[in-house]
């Protein structure tokens, strides 16, 4: 007699499209052998899914990290206008008028340092949550972070306290290397979005390709001379979804990828 088998492997198709992200469904596998004369059957262990939405999470990422680089460069133009108040302090020390608004701008350049830090922060955090975003510039965002924390804890107060003693010039000088090291930071950012849009690109095609499968499939069974089951005509229905969906998300990612070209500035 041959040998029944002892194993099995395969896939089995289980839509749970209708569940919302996060929802965790609990399973069991039950196996019925072909014993004579009465057939055995087991249950598994519980199994357990939880669902979550990486579009959604992609798309978070998405929005953060277009907010953390805007922080950037309200905070790179913060930097400029302190190192010009400065400057125009330096011209006419002293003046009670050109005090008062240096605390003011002081003030305002701290708020846009907290600003942005947390929101470097929230990327990072944003990166590590979302299975799409780009290894490499995960880690850089995270580094990014550090480095403009640092450089909140120990080279602004610095210029703070250059100016605190009266060393304007030196003051403006340490804004102005602040400005700049805001700016690359940005630069960074910018550039980054360029090599993840690539690899969405990358995503969405492999996506593509595996959703013309499916409507392939479903085509097929369509095709074979008989009016098709309720349970076929809605596969193809979702197949045919998924498809369209799939060719706007690849019109929306180089769309973006448009914006995101050096001479489209």
């Amino acid at each position: 007699f041959k040998a029944a088998a002892a194993s099995h492997l395969g896939e089995h198709a289980w839509d749970l499209s209708a569940l919302p992200d996060g929802a965790k469904v609990e399973f069991r596998v039950r196996a019925v052998d072909d014993a004579r004369p009465e057939r055995q059957s087991a249950v598994s262990a519980p199994g357990l899914v939880v669902l979550t939405d990486f579009d959604a999470a992609h798309a978070a990422m998405e929005r953060q990290w277009l907010s953390a680089e805007a922080r950037l460069e309200t905070l790179a133009q913060a930097e400029r206008r302190m190192k010009e108040a400065l400057a125009e302090a330096s011209a006419a020390p002293h003046e009670e008028a050109r005090e008062k608004a240096l605390a003011e701008q002081d003030r305002a350049l701290a708020s846009e340092w907290d600003k942005a830090s947390s929101g470097l922060d929230e990327l990072a955090d944003a990166m590590e949550r979302d299975p799409y975003s780009n290894p490499g510039m995960a880690e850089t965002s995270r580094a990014l972070a550090s480095a403009v924390s640092a450089m909140k804890k120990g080279e602004l107060p610095a210029a703070r306290q250059a100016q605190k003693s009266g060393d304007l010039a030196e003051a403006e000088k340490r804004h102005a290397e602040l400005e700049g090291k805001v700016r690359r930071a940005g630069e960074i950012l910018s550039g980054g979005r360029e090599l993840q849009s690539m690899q969405d690109l990358w995503g969405e095609a492999h996506r593509m390709e595996s959703a013309g499968k499916e409507l392939a499939g479903a085509l097929g069974q369509a095709a074979k001379g008989r009016r098709p089951t309720a349970e076929e005509k809605s596969a193809l229905d979702k197949a045919m979804k998924a498809l369209r969906e799939m060719m706007d998300a690849m019109t929306k990612v180089i769309k973006g990828m448009a914006k995101t070209a050096p001479d489209s500035a």
